[in-house]
């Protein structure tokens, strides 16, 4: 549970950092605000889940096992759809001005 706790808390400051990295001013307000209302939704469904598998299967395993499916899913979600552009490096920059 440490080395969770490690993982989890280690990486928040750079998630909060990236909404200023896309966005300025009021649309980083908004992107920081939309990611906050979901991490809400995510601290009241959770707790929900998970008591609703228990009281179907009579023990909290399968609760947790419903919220690792769901945190599976998300990370296929995010591997296979969701489209982060690259970085296109100075000379190429210069090459395609250029032309």
């Amino acid at each position: 549970m440490s080395i969770a706790a490690i993982g989890f808390y280690g990486s928040k400051g750079m998630f909060w950092s990236m909404p200023s990295m896309f966005l300025t001013g009021s649309a980083a307000a908004a992107g920081i605000a939309w990611i906050n209302s979901l991490g809400n939704l995510g601290g009241f469904f959770g707790p929900s889940i998970v008591g609703f598998v228990r009281d179907q299967s009579g023990s909290f395993a399968g609760g947790l096992y419903a919220l690792a499916g769901f945190a599976l899913m998300s990370a296929v979600v995010a591997a296979f759809w969701l489209h982060i552009p690259r970085r296109v490096s100075a000379p190429e920059r210069l090459r395609v001005a250029a032309e």
